[in-house]
């Protein structure tokens, strides 16, 4: 598959990102490091976001909206407040990471997490 051809289907993608994210249990350490809401697991709800974005879902309406056409695979759609919780509740962590380190970008931030840094770790 090109990123750069024409009439290129993106839902080719969506099956394989929702089955090495269950491989790899993406949606349970995601799960561990947010904090619980009181509805579904945020770690799942994410990884449905991931996948809503593969075939072209560019705002939390259209996410939701192709949750419904992607039933069989994603399983029971999100509705769009509970992608918005999810969202707002990783991006309160950040915030504060940022804070903490007002000249942090998100490399730094990743590659001070990385437990390879030092042996050239690209992030």
């Amino acid at each position: 598959m090109r990123a750069d051809g024409k009439k290129l289907i993106g839902h080719a993608g969506v099956v394989l990102l929702r089955k090495v994210a269950t491989r790899v249990g993406l949606a349970t350490a995601l799960n561990a490091a947010l904090p619980r809401g009181t509805g579904r697991d945020r770690g799942t709800v994410l990884v449905q976001l991931a996948c809503a974005i593969v075939p072209g879902a560019r705002n939390i309406l259209e996410a939701e909206q192709l949750q419904y056409q992607w039933r069989a695979v994603l399983g029971r759609p999100v509705s769009d407040s509970t992608l918005r919780r999810a969202l707002a509740a990783i991006d309160a962590p950040v915030a504060g990471v940022v804070r903490a380190r007002p000249s942090a970008t998100p490399c730094s931030i990743i590659s001070a997490s990385c437990p390879r840094a030092g042996a050239g770790c690209a992030g």
